[in-house]
């Protein structure tokens, strides 16, 4: 099934509201945690702390998605390619096995 994933923009340790209950929302659904804060992007264990501001860090984010969908398109093209080129060399073989 589908995975939760919490991401957290700029909570700092100051007032620790959102941090705590970012970390037991985590825990409790065994989610992926996300936390993005320039100066306190540390967390619990399998945290991917992004150490920037939540505009710069959720664009590059979506720069980052955008590129991976571009390059599975391009394989997912080039294998489909791949495929009927096959089946026109494999129908030919066929058609000259035939003569």
């Amino acid at each position: 099934g589908a995975r939760v994933g919490v991401v957290e923009i700029g909570a700092g340790k100051a007032v620790p509201t959102v941090r705590m209950t970012s970390e037991r929302l985590v825990a409790r659904l065994d989610a992926g945690f996300v936390r993005i804060n320039p100066r306190e992007a540390d967390g619990p264990a399998r945290t991917i702390g992004i150490a920037a501001g939540g505009k710069f860090a959720l664009q590059a984010i979506d720069a980052e998605i955008e590129r991976r969908r571009a390059a599975a398109a391009a394989a997912e093209a080039a294998g489909a390619a791949a495929a009927a080129e096959g089946a026109a060399v494999a129908g030919g073989e066929a058609a000259a096995a035939a003569e």
